[in-house]
């Protein structure tokens, strides 16, 4: 009898499968047949087939059907059942999937709740070399946090999108990606370049087809343009986003258009129109649950008011206001309704309430001046990377133009046909002497690769690896210096040193840190609760090399492993770095050399014969 059961429920399993698979090819086709089929089979709690994986794996397919709707609020009450329902068996991936359909286009009051749960996402799709959409959900990051006014934070989490999708030829997340960089620049008072941003958002949004898309494009065009005073080109671009909002789903952004419209006759002083604008804002803000823009609502309302002498009502607005945008931690907005608070406190005679609320703004900048000096560094730091390839280009272009006159310089001289053929001769023995050296330095690291076991360093101290010196970036430099200082050791292992040397390669070989780039010995030092100065000690000791060259190897064994995969073989090497922890194709091509004697694209070459990648 139980024999027939468990048959019957195999049975059902595999018509399960082969539904969840169908259902699957079908989403695109016809979204709510999905939704139909989920709901039917999600509510047969006493289906015995219907485990835990297969449960959580049908909710992703309806929230994914919910989002091909557009219907952005049961994307979001789904994603909470999922990670409700995840969360309990402790299955983070599932969790992290839940964030992927959530759109931009959603309340400033939806993403907060959201924001908790993206870090850990992030963490989990780069643990499992997911980096599309660990790019997804960074751009997300970095949208809250332009939102919420820290520039510097946000531009960390939208270039490093921006780099991996474009590597990645992707185009539908390119889009809220740009749209937050431009919304960056734009909030840093960069409206030209913003503007470049919005129209390049607004190309990918028209290859999607995606009207929504464009209307928002067209917005932040219009704010820019106003933000540089140029009023009829904002005016004109509000209303082409008027025209391209869609009737379902356009809420959000017929909102926003509405109020940019607003303080836009605000600007040109056509009070009354302004005003009637805001208050219609702010009843359809209150009407969808969206408390920032009932704030922004009452902040313009107030500024009327105030102009036209009504200081107390624009106070009360202002207080109501400013108490809410502070519940959300949205400082940026604060401290402009803050400023118009004290001027209005200050006309109404209430000098006391001015004094407390200019001692706050003080406060308020104060804390977020340390946020623009790290967007100063920030753009710092792209303009140097910017000239720094420029110079190698040119570098590089110049080694060319020499080489090619000394080409032709040779071919002028060789007028002797025997001669040249002596030359070509030879040149073909070196290329084979050549190409026999590497295939030997090749075959040596993979049988290196493949046999040496770093957790076998506890009895075979020194883990081969070919000299790294010089192998290191920028990021580097300090590890560096430690390193360098680091003498060899003697004496005997101790116990503690032999448990923390184990659990250091436990993270470094399970959890594989290392393949992010800013990953340094301070942060390995702080997992082990050890000084930064004692990790270079003990890898000379425990492994005779240094931390930054056993990083370097596991990196670069890695990127071999990576190439050698079939599943693979249509990656960039670029793409490859950035997925092994490299910060650029210039670092990652000097570290591969010296670990394993040839540049990356002989080794792809020599991986998958039909790619001629020779020149790494």
């Amino acid at each position: 009898m139980a024999t027939l059961f468990w048959v019957s429920c195999q049975q059902r399993q595999d018509t399960l499968s082969d539904l969840l698979m169908q259902t699957e090819q079908s989403l695109s086709a016809d979204p709510w047949l999905t939704i139909r089929r989920t709901d039917s089979l999600l509510k047969s709690a006493n289906n015995p087939a219907l485990n835990f994986e297969s449960s959580i794996r049908w909710q992703l397919i309806r929230q994914r059907a919910y989002a091909r709707l557009g219907q952005m609020d049961a994307v979001l009450r789904a994603g909470v059942e999922i990670r409700k329902d995840a969360e309990r068996e402790g299955d983070s991936l599932s969790m992290a999937k839940s964030l992927l359909p959530v759109r931009g286009e959603v309340s400033m009051t939806d993403q907060l709740a959201l924001e908790p749960y993206l870090p850990g996402a992030v963490n989990t799709f780069h643990q499992q070399g997911m980096f599309y959409e660990e790019a997804v959900i960074r751009g997300l990051m970095g949208g809250i946090e332009t939102r919420k006014g820290r520039f510097s934070e946000a531009m960390v989490h939208l270039y490093h999108a921006r780099d991996t999708l474009e590597v990645l030829d992707s185009i539908r997340p390119l889009y809220a990606v740009y749209m937050n960089i431009g919304n960056n620049l734009s909030a840093m008072g960069n409206a030209h370049p913003s503007i470049d941003f919005y129209r390049k958002a607004r190309q990918v949004a028209v290859r999607l087809k995606d009207s929504l898309r464009q209307a928002s494009s067209w917005m932040n065009e219009g704010i820019a343009y106003s933000d540089m005073g140029v009023f009829d080109s904002s005016r004109a671009a509000f209303e082409e986003g008027i025209g391209f909002t869609p009737s379902q789903g356009g809420d959000l952004i017929n909102l926003q258009l509405l109020y940019n419209l607003a303080t836009l006759a605000e600007k040109r002083g056509d009070l009354k129109e302004a005003e009637v604008n805001y208050m219609l804002v702010r009843v359809r803000a209150s009407a969808m649950g969206d408390p920032v823009g009932v704030s922004m609502a009452n902040s313009g309302l107030a500024g009327i008011y105030g102009a036209a002498g009504r200081n107390e009502e624009a106070i009360r607005l202002l207080n109501t206001s400013i108490r809410s945008l502070d519940s959300l931690g949205l400082n940026h907005y604060i401290i402009d309704q803050t400023r118009k608070l004290i001027r209005l406190y200050t006309n109404a005679g209430r000098f006391k309430e001015a004094l407390t609320s200019s001692e706050g703004l003080r406060t308020l900048n104060d804390s977020l001046l340390s946020v623009d000096k790290q967007t100063a560094v920030q753009e710092l730091e792209v303009k140097y990377q910017r000239e720094r390839q420029e110079m190698e280009n040119k570098e590089l272009r110049e080694e060319v133009r020499q080489r090619t006159m000394l080409i032709v310089a040779l071919v002028t001289l060789v007028s002797i046909l025997a001669i040249l053929m002596v030359v070509l001769r030879q040149r073909n023995r070196y290329h084979r002497a050549l190409v026999s050296t590497y295939e030997r330095l090749l075959a040596e690291y993979r049988r290196q690769r493949d046999e040496a076991d770093p957790r076998q360093a506890r009895k075979h101290p020194i883990i081969p690896v070919i000299a790294t010196a010089g192998a290191t970036s920028e990021m580097d430099d300090e590890e560096d210096v430690t390193d360098a200082v680091s003498t060899e050791e003697d004496g005997e292992v101790t116990e503690e040193e032999q448990r923390c040397y184990e659990r250091m390669l436990d993270i470094l070989l399970q959890e594989k840190p290392q393949l992010n780039h800013g990953f340094k010995a301070e942060d390995m030092a702080r997992r082990l609760d050890v000084p930064a100065r004692r990790l270079p000690q003990l890898t000379r000791k425990m492994a005779g090399q240094s931390f930054t060259q056993l990083l370097n190897r596991l990196r670069v064994d890695e990127a071999t492993r990576i190439m050698e995969d079939t599943k693979s073989a249509q990656l960039k090497i670029d793409a490859v770095a950035v997925m092994c922890g490299f910060s650029n194709r210039q670092h990652f091509r000097r570290v591969f050399e010296q670990v394993t004697g040839v540049n990356p694209g002989f080794y792809r070459s020599r991986s998958f014969p039909d790619q001629s990648e020779m020149t790494g």
